[in-house]
This record gives structure tokens, C-alpha cells and sequence, in this order.
């Protein structure tokens, strides 16, 4: 017996019951709108359908069938406009019987129905929970008035539809509300394990994005004494690239705004806002709108946080208390690490100083154990560089003439010929006695010596001890020096004292081992020198030479010109020795008119030639006083050598003095060697 074929409203139930199943199986938003223009077809039977929601005053083309792809090109339309906004704004069916004739069509759509062949439509709106949110439309190829039966299916089977599309919506706002509060979650996590500011800053940004669902969010550091904003953290990494500044200034467009009144700013459409100063910004990425609020903390500004998007925010009550939760949060994530950046840096500074002061300690002692000038600015060239790692510095020493000044120590660079030597007046520091700190080239009163390529920053100490300007303690670099001035004002004060300590050690030496007169090394040096080189040159197996050298007829010319004159002859005489000795030669005054010349290394008939050129020298000698010339003067010298003629200092001066003597009676003006 032949089975009896269903009839069509038996069919159209059992296709309704079956989407009403699948919808309830389905919790994908996408898939769930694709279910319903589908089976809007098969229900009636239809060739096309699509579906628009309503977002604002706008429907937007959710799903559609292939079919329907023309038909709805447009994918937003103002309530109200087209049959689909009819149906919203009315709330009611809209059924039309030929599309092409009817007037209140879309004329781009009706071109495209009569194009295809489209002329049925039926309009159903959706709605849940007495509040319209969208439109179900259907298209038939036939002139068909679709009968109170299948507008009363279609009904049934919109609010079946409009309950699912409600259903996934309050899914995901429970979904969005779920990650929003993982996000609070998140951060207070960073409240209370992370004290890394750029980590706490980076969270944040990242957190108030989910929060949000803002496309882009800044977060920038307020320094309340500068008044200034800076912007430390971004979401996204992309847009932040090109944003066209890192500082705002209290007061300076939106972001500055908000931090001088401290109140949250909506601003739905950004480029109607006049204190926008970054619209290329805003058109370069697609965002229309931000939402920027002040981070607080006890009424402490701390920051602001910026939030963009391309849809204007228009946060619900819930959402508004979630971000004050979150900027509560944010708040304290912030201050926290602000607080622990202040002790490390302050931590930091501590452990600085301490190093600072171990090293001025090191290169205080050291200074103090030098002997010499030379070997103090060894010591600066070698120790200061590491106080200014990067920096560029040096030591420049006034010279006794008191007219030029010169590099004697440097660190970071080799002093150019150009540079290493100056005069007193092409410094400022020098002139004024005190510090002169020029913190940008660009504007300050520079000196004259500086070196090329002029410094960004410098720093002139002058070095004084004792009221005396011995040279000035100089410092160049690329940034600030404002913080390294303590440091370089002690080592400049230690320097200085080191430097006049030495040079008064060298001056109360030279008193103890000079003759004032000639300026040669007195009698006690030579016994102490030629007893050392004595001991030298007997571990070397070398020979060193002794000249005794005596003026002839002294006292007839001390007698004849007076002591004046004598004290003069006897000032060239050692004038004539200084300029005539080797390196390591020991020219001295061996008391009156007498002399003594230590030549270490030297043999016999090297000493005897050096004897010789020294008498040729004196007879060379024309000395004249107050214009009247006193004529010229002759010596005589003898000379011993050692190992020859003694094994120790005294006995060669012995040798020497005798040979000295027998010069004298062969008549004077001659050398002769010891026998």
C-alpha cells in the first residue's frame, strides 16, 4: 500500500521543530545566524533570506543566503529607511507582493530584484523580551502575497530565532563579564607579585583591553612637580610606533585634560572634540573614539589611561563599576611599584655613594703617597675615569709662568694638540675662582677650550688649595652633569690639595738639596747621590767619572768687582752646568767657588772630554754688570774615575780635589786627571 506524502503545513512543522532543535544545539553566534536564514528558506520554501541586527539607530546585515547576496548590498541601514527598517521601526510585519513595484524598497536593492527576478518579500521583526533587535526577511521569485498562515509560521519562527539570537548574546556577555573579572583578577595578581613598574604599566594596558574591549590602551606616568605625562605602556605595540609623542603636558589635549581636572572624559567621536591634537593619529589607525580616565590613588594623581576604539564605548552601569575597580586597582598596582622604585633607587644610590666613597678613599691615599706632580695625574688619568665611565675629562695644571694652561691628566679622550694647552682667560671657572656648569651648549656661556666637537654638557672646577689657583678640574658629556657635580667638586677638592701638598713637599726638598744661589744640588745631596750610584755601578760592573771644578782667582775677583758680582759669576757658572749635563748628570755646588760634577756611566777619557768642553765653555762666558763689562774667567778642574782611582765617594772626591790641586800649581785654566 503507497505511503501518504505529508502535507505542506505538516512539513513546515516538522522543519520548524527541527530548527527550533538545532538552534538550541548550536552556541556559535555566527553558525546560530547562518542556521536561521537557512531554514527561513526551507520553512517557506523561499529562494532567499537574510537577517539585520540593530546596533544604535543602525540595522547591520548579520547573515544572509548566498541567494540574498544582492539583494542586501547594503550592509547598514538607518532605522526606519528600506522595508527592513519599516519593519524595526514598526515593530510590525512588513509583506510585499512585488518588490519591484513597491516604492518603499531601496532603489540599489530593487535594481537588483529586478535584475534576478525577485518579487515576493515578507519582513518579520525580532524582538525579545518586548525590546526590537533586528529584522528576518525572505525574497520569493514569485508576484506572491504570502498568505496569514506563513506570516504566522514565520512569527513563530522568529521568536524562536529572536530567543536563541538573546541567548547567545547574554552567553557572551556572561563570557565577556567572566574574562573581564579575570582580568581584575589578572591585575590584582600584578598588584601583589610584580614591583617592576614597566611590567605593572604593561598589565595594565593589556588588562583594560580585555576589560574594555578598547582596540588600543596607553597608559602614561604623571610627574606631578614637572607637570608632565609620560607615556610608558601600550596594548599594542603596532599602533603605538607611530603615535606622535611620548610627553604631554598637563593641560595639553585630551590626555592632558584629564589629568588637570582629574575626571573621566567619553568622547564618542574624537575628531568633533576640540582639544584633540593627534586626529592624523586617530584617522591613521581607523579609531573614532576614547574613553580617558585619571589614575588616583588616596586623590594622589599617579597617571591617566587612555582607551580607543572604533565604536563609541558606552559603558552600562556594570561595566562603568568593573573600570572603576579596575582603575582602583590599577591605582594601587602603581603606586606600589612606584614606592619600590624610589627604595631601589634610593637602595641604588646608597650602594653608589658607598662605592663613590671607597674610591675617593683609594685615590686619596694614593694621592697622598705620591712624591711627585707626574705621578699624582698618573694616578687621576688612571682612577677618576672610573668615577665618569662616560664622560670626557681632564686635569689641566696652570704653568708657573702663570700664563698658559695644560693638560697634565685625561680620561675618555687623548687631549689634541689644540686643546691641551689654553690661557687662564679662555676659562670661566678659572676667571670667576669659582665653578662655572653649562647644562646644554646649545644656550649656555661657553668657554673658549673646549674640545671639538663641542660637548652637549660640561662642567669647569677650579683647583684652589690654600687660596691658590693651581689649574681646573674639567668635565664633558652627553647628558646632565647637574647629578655628578658632588662627586666632581670632591675629587676636584682632593686633587687640588694633593696637587699644592706636593708642590710644597718639592719646594721644601728642593730647599734641603739645592743651593739657593746657583740652583745645583747642595753638598749633602751630592754625598748621598754618589754614594748611591756608587753602589749602582757596582752591581752593573759600569765605571762613573767625578769632576771637581774650582774658579780661578775667585777671591782677587770677589776682591776687585765685590760680592755682588761674585754671587753673579757664580749663578752662571751653575746656569752653564744645568745646560750642559746629561740626563742623568748630578751638577753641585761643593761650597765657595767650588764645584762637583757626577757622571755616571762615564769612562775616564769621557770624563777628561767633558772637562775640557766645560773650560772651553767657561772662558766663554762675558759678564757684564750695571753695563760695565768685567771680562772673562777662566777654571780648573780635576778628574778622578771610578774603579781606577777610589772604591768609594770619598776617596774618589779626594782623588779628584788632588788632582784639582795640582792644576792649580801647573798654573791654572786646565784639567788634569787623577794619578
Amino acid at each position: 500500500m503507497k505511503r501518504a506524502q505529508p502535507s505542506s503545513a505538516q512539513h513546515r512543522l516538522e522543519v520548524l521543530y527541527d530548527v527550533t532543535r538545532r538552534l538550541a544545539a548550536v552556541h556559535e553566534t555566527e553558525k546560530i545566524l547562518d542556521l536561521i536564514v537557512n531554514a527561513a528558506t526551507r520553512l517557506l520554501g523561499v529562494e532567499a533570506a537574510a537577517l539585520r541586527l540593530l546596533d544604535g539607530d543602525e540595522l547591520v546585515l548579520r547573515a544572509r543566503t548566498e541567494s540574498a547576496a544582492a539583494l542586501v548590498a547594503r550592509t547598514r541601514i538607518h532605522v526606519g529607511e528600506s522595508l527592513s527598517g519599516r519593519v524595526v521601526a514598526g515593530g510590525e510585519v512588513v509583506v510585499v507582493e512585488d518588490l519591484v513595484t513597491d516604492t518603499r524598497y531601496d532603489a540599489n536593492h530593487k535594481s537588483a530584484a529586478l535584475a534576478l527576478g525577485y518579487h515576493g518579500y515578507l519582513g518579520v521583526p525580532l524582538s525579545a523580551h518586548g525590546r526590537i533587535i533586528g529584522a528576518l526577511n525572505v525574497y520569493t521569485t514569485k508576484q506572491h502575497r504570502f498568505a496569514p498562515d506563513e506570516i504566522a509560521l514565520v512569527e513563530s519562527f522568529a521568536n524562536q530565532a529572536s530567543l536563541a539570537i538573546e541567548q547567545d548574546r547574554l552567553l557572551r556577555d556572561a563570557r565577556e563579564r567572566a574574562s573581564r573579572l579575570q582580568s581584575l583578577a589578572r591585575l590584582n595578581q600584578v598588584v601583589s607579585s610584580s614591583l617592576d613598574t614597566t611590567d605593572v604599566l604593561r598589565a595594565i594596558a593589556s588588562a583594560a583591553a580585555q576589560l574594555t574591549g578598547a582596540s588600543a590602551v596607553a597608559c602614561w606616568i604623571a610627574d606631578t612637580k614637572q607637570r608632565v605625562l609620560e607615556r610608558r605602556a601600550v596594548s599594542d605595540d603596532g599602533i603605538a610606533a607611530d603615535y606622535p609623542s611620548s610627553t604631554v603636558a598637563f593641560g595639553e589635549g585630551l590626555i592632558g585634560s584629564v589629568a588637570t581636572r582629574r575626571k573621566t572624559a567619553d568622547v564618542p567621536d574624537v575628531s568633533a572634540d576640540p582639544r584633540l591634537t593627534t586626529g592624523e593619529w586617530f584617522r591613521a589607525h581607523e579609531l573614532s573614539s576614547a574613553l580617558i580616565a585619571p589614575v588616583l590613588f588616596h586623590d594622589l594623581l599617579l597617571g591617566v589611561l587612555g582607551l580607543f576604539g572604533r565604536q563609541p564605548f558606552r559603558l552600562a552601569s556594570d561595566d562603568q563599576e568593573l573600570l572603576d575597580v579596575f582603575l582602583t586597582q590599577a591605582g594601587v598596582a602603581i603606586h606600589n611599584a612606584r614606592m619600590y622604585d624610589e627604595a631601589r633607587v634610593a637602595s641604588a644610590r646608597l650602594e653608589e655613594r658607598g662605592r663613590e666613597l671607597d674610591l675617593l678613599n683609594r685615590v686619596g691615599e694614593m694621592l697622598q703617597a705620591c712624591v711627585t706632580e707626574e705621578e699624582a695625574y698618573t694616578v687621576v688619568s688612571r682612577f677618576v675615569g672610573q668615577f665618569f665611565r662616560d664622560d670626557v675629562g681632564a686635569v689641566f695644571v696652570t704653568s708657573a709662568s702663570r700664563n698658559l694652561v695644560e693638560a697634565k691628566a685625561a680620561w675618555g679622550t687623548v687631549p689634541t694638540p689644540d686643546w691641551a694647552i689654553f690661557k687662564p682667560e679662555d676659562c670661566w671657572a678659572l676667571r670667576r675662582g669659582r665653578i662655572h656648569l653649562v647644562e646644554s651648549t646649545d644656550t649656555g656661556l661657553l668657554c673658549t677650550h673646549l674640545q671639538r666637537p663641542i660637548p652637549s654638557a660640561y662642567l669647569c672646577i677650579p683647583l684652589i688649595a690654600q687660596g691658590e689657583s693651581l689649574g681646573v678640574f674639567y668635565l664633558s658629556g652627553t647628558t646632565s652633569l647637574e647629578t655628578k657635580q658632588r662627586l666632581a667638586l670632591n675629587m676636584a677638592d682632593q686633587l687640588g690639595l694633593a696637587v699644592a701638598n706636593l708642590k710644597l713637599r718639592e719646594t721644601l726638598r728642593n730647599q734641603s738639596i739645592r743651593d739657593p744661589l746657583t740652583g745645583l744640588y747642595n753638598r749633602r745631596y751630592l754625598e748621598a747621590t754618589l754614594e748611591r750610584e756608587l753602589h749602582r755601578v757596582v752591581r752593573s760592573g759600569g765605571t762613573l767619572g767625578v769632576i771637581v771644578i774650582d774658579l780661578d782667582h775667585f777671591k782677587q775677583f770677589n776682591d776687585t768687582f765685590g760680592h755682588e758680582v761674585g754671587d753673579l759669576l757664580l749663578r752662571e757658572l751653575g746656569r752653564l752646568l744645568r745646560s750642559s749635563v746629561r740626563g742623568g748628570d748630578v751638577p753641585c755646588r761643593y761650597g765657595g767657588e767650588e764645584f762637583v760634577l757626577v757622571l755616571p756611566e762615564a769612562s775616564a777619557s769621557a770624563a777628561l772630554e767633558r772637562a775640557e768642553r766645560l773650560r772651553d765653555a767657561v772662558k766663554q762666558l762675558h759678564l757684564s754688570h750695571k753695563g760695565q763689562s768685567i771680562g772673562s774667567v777662566t777654571m780648573s778642574a780635576g778628574v778622578a774615575t771610578f774603579p781606577e782611582h777610589g772604591q768609594t765617594g770619598e776617596l774618589l772626591l779626594q782623588a779628584a780635589d788632588s788632582a784639582l790641586y795640582s792644576a792649580k800649581a801647573e798654573g791654572r785654566d786646565r784639567v788634569l786627571s787623577a794619578r
